[in-house]
């Protein structure tokens, strides 16, 4: 039953750094033309380098570090083994990506607040 109530957390943790990575590369975008183009190849590569298509048991161990870096692991372990083997996510996973979250959207509304009048001149 633990594992069930950790999925909504999960998902809501999703919509969090989404939205903050949203708002991070939306102030940004007016500014660099080909940021659209490199998001794409970025979310490739962080796509492919998370364990989505394939479980963490498959990778070696010294490159199981690496992965950890990215934060789509995270989520999709946590999903993965609320899912598959109803375990509990790791609470420390949890609490490291929602404070990454929370800066990056503390950076985000900084930078909006500097950058809303250049955005109104380049838009």
């Amino acid at each position: 039953m633990k594992s069930l109530v950790a999925i909504p957390q999960a998902l809501l943790l999703v919509l969090f750094s989404a939205t903050a990575i949203s708002l991070f590369l939306s102030l940004l975008g007016p500014f660099f033309k080909d940021l659209d183009e490199l998001s794409r190849i970025l979310l490739r590569v962080l796509f492919y380098t998370s364990p989505i298509t394939y479980p963490m048991s498959a990778v070696p161990e010294r490159f199981a570090v690496y992965l950890w870096v990215n934060p789509m692991t995270v989520l999709a372990e946590g999903v993965r083994n609320s899912f598959v083997f109803g375990l509990a996510p790791y609470p420390f996973s949890y609490v490291v990506m929602l404070v990454s979250s929370i800066a990056l959207v503390g950076v985000g509304m900084w930078l909006y607040s500097r950058l809303k009048g250049p955005i109104v001149d380049v838009v």
